[in-house]
């Protein structure tokens, strides 16, 4: 809690909305994007909502034109024509609207159940504690969970607000493999010892 917590201070509210950035449309307490394709993160978040919660989903998105397909992509009503718009296409009614915008502002400020789902996607897609490395160790591969060398909260804020914002923690694997060359480190547990130097590359 506390992790997630701090990431967001960087990100927003569960009701925080951004249509400016690289995102396209990004949305909630670590800013979910639908990115180009328009579907992305967002629309997983969305997705799951709306397998777990459909009433909800019905009260806080569909009834106002906001929805999702089975593949994870926005579909949006337009509230003049009532033509409907998906992916990249709803995305962009979705920023040009407001209406449509402060649909997702809404929910956020008010749905528990949306606030849940943003919470449990967070968790699945980004938290990077069990993600796994691939570390050379006395010579073998040897495989490591990132909560094995990365064991404070502050240093599993930085990764997760790491994979937030690039979608991925590739290069850590890289920096563990020379910083065990360097020190000639042979165990998990001397490469936990250098989580200060792990993050701070």
């Amino acid at each position: 809690q506390r992790v997630m917590k701090a990431v967001s201070l960087l990100e927003g509210g569960f009701e925080s909305i951004n249509t400016y950035d690289t995102g396209f449309l990004s949305v909630g307490f670590i800013q979910f994007a639908t990115l180009k394709e328009g579907g992305g993160s967002l629309g997983e978040v969305l997705l799951q909502f709306k397998s777990d919660f459909p009433q909800d989903f019905n009260v806080d998105f569909r009834r106002f034109g906001i929805d999702v397909d089975e593949t994870g992509k926005l579909v949006a009503m337009n509230p003049v024509s009532g033509d409907e718009k998906f992916g990249s296409e709803a995305v962009a009614l979705i920023i040009d609207d407001k209406r449509l915008t402060a649909v997702f502002q809404r929910a956020g400020a008010t749905s528990e159940n949306f606030k849940i789902e943003q919470l449990k996607v967070a968790k699945q897609r980004f938290y990077p504690s069990e993600d796994v490395l691939t570390v050379m160790l006395n010579g073998k591969p040897t495989q490591v969970k990132v909560c094995q060398i990365v064991r404070s909260e502050a240093g599993l804020a930085t990764l997760f607000d790491r994979k937030v914002n690039t979608g991925n923690i590739r290069v850590l694997g890289s920096i563990c493999e020379r910083i065990c060359a360097e020190q000639g480190l042979d165990s998990i547990e001397d490469l936990a010892s250098c989580e200060y130097d792990i993050i701070r590359d």
